[in-house]
Formats: structure tokens, sequence, C-alpha cells
């Protein structure tokens, strides 16, 4: 990811300033980054905004201007591609330089967010003006632009990627709330994919006020598919940690009925690279949707068992129905985890319901 920002990067800027401003010195602009690939993708972000800095005029309204007319085309309703990652170094040029300047670096933010996204500059005007920024942003999510919408939803995310956290969020994510119930109507993906990025963040520190919400959401909007997909998407870290109250909004009950079979598993030593192969049957006592995961519990440097949920099927049963379910998980080396030769455990859970039979299997 880093590598876009590179020399050629660098001289598509550059020449974009050059148009809207002849006094540009291009030529050291350009040479001012001969050493960026010896940087982190942040880090190449940083240089080239410092050293917009260094090029433009000290005036930070003159500055600015320059770069908002600099701006190319405006992007279709989606992100694709990474020709506008060029705003990035911009948009950071704003949150550095123009932090004292509220209505003009918000302004410049709403100019470049249509090209791209501000979602990382935005961030420093929530946390050194909270109240200004918000009320700003109530008026952003009537927006005919969906790139705006999006910026309202993504950069108030508590925990956004590569970027500073939102401690006040995380800690009360009402604001944030307030802001993605006036968006619950939005027909756009794009801005849909961020609503669900926004309510799974706050599910992290606040799950219970997101299941509040999305409940209201779904009694009141029952027929409404677009709000089906951002709830099933908004709760999807509390679904693969088998939370109930989020499993039966999505339609999965916790009243199971259900005879298993007892898992059955190929060998009890398995050497690291090899397969860990089951198997087990399911006769459903009723018509139900099921949520089939199975819960490895690794053995760590303490002795102690860490659990990690891995997604195995969704089924609707009918009364009586009965399936029988293989699966064969490849135990291999992995920069994510350390594995720890010894006794390792699996046990079913079937609609956030860990079953009651634990089975074991040595690791080799």
């Amino acid at each position: 990811m880093r590598k876009i920002f590179n020399q050629k990067l660098i001289l598509r800027i550059s020449n974009n300033i050059k148009k809207v401003y002849s006094s540009f010195d291009n030529n050291n602009f350009i040479n001012s980054h001969k050493d960026i690939d010896k940087f982190g993708l942040l880090e190449r972000v940083k240089l080239i905004s410092t050293n917009l800095y260094q090029f433009l005029p000290k005036d930070y309204t003159k500055a600015l201007n320059i770069l908002i007319n600099s701006l190319e085309d405006e992007q279709e309703c989606e992100l694709k591609g990474y020709d506008g990652f060029y705003i990035m170094p911009l948009v950071d040029y704003i949150s550095t330089y123009g932090i004292d300047y509220f209505e003009e670096s918000m302004s410049g933010l709403y100019d470049m967010t249509k090209r791209f996204t501000a979602e990382f500059g935005i961030r420093e005007f929530l946390i050194k003006y909270p109240d200004e920024s918000l009320k700003l942003l109530k008026e952003w999510v009537k927006d005919e632009n969906c790139h705006i919408r999006r910026l309202v939803s993504e950069g108030t995310r508590p925990k956004l990627p590569w970027a500073k956290d939102l401690t006040q969020f995380k800690i009360d994510p009402t604001p944030v709330i307030e802001l993605l119930n006036l968006l619950k109507y939005e027909k756009t993906k794009l801005v849909q994919k961020s609503i669900a990025n926004s309510f799974n963040d706050i599910t992290k520190n606040n799950p219970k006020i997101v299941i509040d919400t999305l409940k209201e959401w779904k009694t009141n909007n029952t027929k409404d598919k677009n709000i089906d997909w951002i709830i099933k998407h908004s709760l999807r870290s509390l679904i693969k940690d088998g939370n109930r109250e989020a499993l039966e909004l999505i339609g999965y009950s916790n009243n199971i009925d259900i005879n298993i079979s007892s898992i059955e598993i190929d060998k009890k030593e398995i050497v690291l690279g090899e397969r860990l192969n089951f198997k087990f049957t399911i006769t459903s006592n009723k018509e139900q949707n099921l949520m089939i995961d199975y819960i490895l519990y690794f053995l760590k440097q303490n002795n102690r068992h860490s659990p990690k949920v891995f997604k195995l099927t969704k089924k609707n049963l009918k009364i009586n129905e009965t399936i029988t379910i293989k699966k064969s998980h490849l135990l291999k080396f992995a920069t994510t985890r350390k594995y720890y030769s010894g006794i390792q455990k699996i046990q079913l859970q079937i609609n956030g319901i860990k079953q009651n039979e634990i089975l074991e299997f040595n690791l080799i």
C-alpha cells in the first residue's frame, strides 16, 4: 500500500499545483522526496504534507485555496482503485496546519472528500471542536453527495484503521449514534458500509447501545432490506463472538431445539501443518435457523487455553431434518498465532450457545 506514495504521485500533485500556482517550485518539491521509498505509508503521507508546507505560501488560507483549486474531478459514488489516494497528504496538510482555522479547513475537507476521503483529517477537528464539528456534520447528513454523507459516518468512527482513536466516542458514543440515526434510510451501498463499520466499532466498547438502537431500527422497518443489511454487518463482531442478542436480532433464536451427535475427530494426535478433520450430526426438532460455529481452544505458553471462534455454516432446518457436517481445519504456522505443543480443545457453538461436549487433541 505504501508504494502508492511514490515519485509518480509526487509528480502528479506537483503538476496539479503548478497549474494553478505558477510560483510553485515544483522541481525542488519533487527532489525533496528523493528518499520517500525508505518510509512507511503514514510516514510518506506526512513527508509530502510537510514538504507542501515548505513550498506553499505561509498564509494558510492562500495555501488552502491553491490546494482546493488543484483538485482533480470528483469521484462517482464509490471508492475504487488507488487514484484517489493523492488526496491523503492534502488532507493531512489541513489537519496539521489548518487546525486553528475551523470554518476554512472544514470547507476544504468538504471539497477534498468528494475526490477520495477526508475521514482521517476530520478527526482532529472533532477532537478540538467537538460541538462545532458535530453541528456541521448534522447538516452534512442531508448533503446530496454520497461522499459527504459517508464522511459523517466514517470520520466519526471511534476506532478507524490507521487513524487516531476518538476516545470521547469510545466512552460515550451517543453523538455518533445520533448521526447514524439520521443516516438510517441511506440508499447508497458505499454509505451503508460505512454506517455498519461505525456501529461495529462501537460494539467493541458499548455493545448494548448498538443492539438497542438496531432493535428499534428493525422493529420500525420490518420490510426494509437496506436496513436489514446494515444491521447484519453492524453486528458482525458480536455475531462472531456468539452474542445471543445480536444473533436473535438477525433471526437466529436462542431457543434452539436440536439433537446433536458426539463430535468425531479422525485422530487424536496432529502434527503442526496437518489438518484437524471432524464431523458431527444434527437433528432438528422444529423448523429453525442455525448458525453453526466451532471454537478451538489453543494452548498458550502459560498452559492456559485461549478460545478462537471460527465460522462454519448457516442452515435452515425443517422439523426432523438431519444433517451431517464435516470440516477440515488446517493447523499451520501463522504470523498472527504461535502454536504450543500439547493438548488443544474443540467445541461447537450454535446460535451463540456453547454445546456441552469438548473434545481434546494433542498437537505435536
